[in-house]
């Protein structure tokens, strides 16, 4: 079996961390694997070379070349973007062709009336079938009628196992009293905004502690986050900018936090995981689906919430913490492993073949 898997870009982040590591199991399997990018990427990937609307005909002409020449028996694609190249392939050049749509994020009020929604509205009757990593996500899809229900199907993303499980960083302060960390994009929907004043109301409410926060990402918000420190004079807040050594850094912190207004399903808390690292969260998105106990989520976008659910943290005792972090590891590796990701894909590849 040959997969053409279409991506925005190969940056590290959650949608790159499922299709590298789907690329990975497969090639274990003795699959045929290929990545696209739609973008311009530093990675090995071919790539559409698509920087504006205006180049979409030569990258579908490009998109044509690649299909012709690898012959796949299905083309996966990541993200919206990456689905309308798809459909679109589809509908000028061959429309017996399979394709998979994997949708990583929930649709939020906003994107409703965006046009890019409305398209894949329209041409959604083309694809074979589109899945969600989260039932959450699927049901924002569902609820603004975008998709046929019959044609959807929820798979959760899967995290491999580590193999730096007791690695460090010099980075950081191993010692401080407690460590909380972020890892993810300084852009608005991720509202980091939100941990920085939570964090600040957590080191007012704990003087005695030393207490730090480290941040790791980058992104369109990252001077204005530098500035909002600096003029609020909130002490221990460390910028690590991007990075690549994401599992070294959560074995040397005590907590991650997710701050974010929507999501799909975040793949850094499961990363966190299985790392045995302890998760904070907003309610946002498919969170609920990897969170079980809700004392360790806060209402979203409620600056109160998030620093009282941090705190609820800090005053967890030793025997109480090594329980959480085991049955959230037991939890992951039920539910959320790479391997059983790429099971359900399979499964699903046979089940859409089959149906041609």
């Amino acid at each position: 079996m040959k997969v053409l898997m279409i991506v925005p870009d190969l940056v590290v982040g959650g949608v790159t961390t499922v299709v590298q590591s789907l690329d990975a199991e497969m090639r274990e399997r003795g699959y045929y694997s290929k990545i696209i990018c739609l973008k311009q990427t530093e990675s090995n990937a071919d790539s559409l070379n698509i920087n504006s609307k205006f180049d979409l005909l030569l990258a579908l002409l490009r998109l044509r070349k690649i299909i012709l020449e690898y012959n796949p028996d299905i083309i996966h694609s990541h993200t919206i973007y990456a689905h309308l190249v798809a459909l679109l392939y589809k509908i000028l050049f061959n429309r017996k062709m399979v394709v998979i749509n994997t949708e990583h994020g929930s649709l939020v009020d906003d994107q409703r009336n965006n046009f890019v929604f409305k398209l894949f509205k329209i041409i959604s009757g083309y694809t074979n079938k589109v899945t969600f990593v989260s039932n959450f996500s699927a049901k924002t899809y569902i609820d603004s009628n975008i998709i046929s229900k019959d044609k959807i199907q929820v798979v959760y993303n899967g995290v491999g196992l580590s193999q730096n499980l007791s690695s460090k960083i010099s980075d950081i302060n191993l010692d401080d009293n407690f460590k909380f960390c972020y890892i993810g994009r300084f852009s608005p929907e991720k509202n980091v905004i939100l941990l920085l004043q939570a964090f600040e109301k957590v080191q007012l409410a704990e003087s005695e502690k030393k207490i730090s926060l480290y941040l790791v990402g980058n992104g369109e918000q990252e001077s204005y986050l530098k500035s909002y420190c600096r003029e609020n004079d909130i002490k221990n807040v460390y910028f690590l900018g991007f990075r690549q050594d994401v599992a070294k850094i959560l074995n040397s912190v005590d907590c991650l936090v997710l701050c974010s207004l929507t999501e799909g399903l975040p793949m850094v808390i499961l990363e966190a995981y299985v790392q045995k690292v302890l998760v904070v969260s907003t309610d946002c998105g498919g969170v609920k689906e990897i969170i079980k106990d809700n004392s360790f989520i806060a209402e979203n976008n409620n600056v109160d919430s998030l620093c009282n659910t941090m705190r609820f943290v800090l005053y967890l005792n030793e025997e109480a913490k090594q329980k959480i972090k085991l049955e959230n590891y037991i939890y992951y590796k039920n539910f959320f492993s790479s391997d059983l990701m790429l099971k359900k894909y399979e499964n699903l590849y046979k089940e859409v073949l089959n149906d041609v």
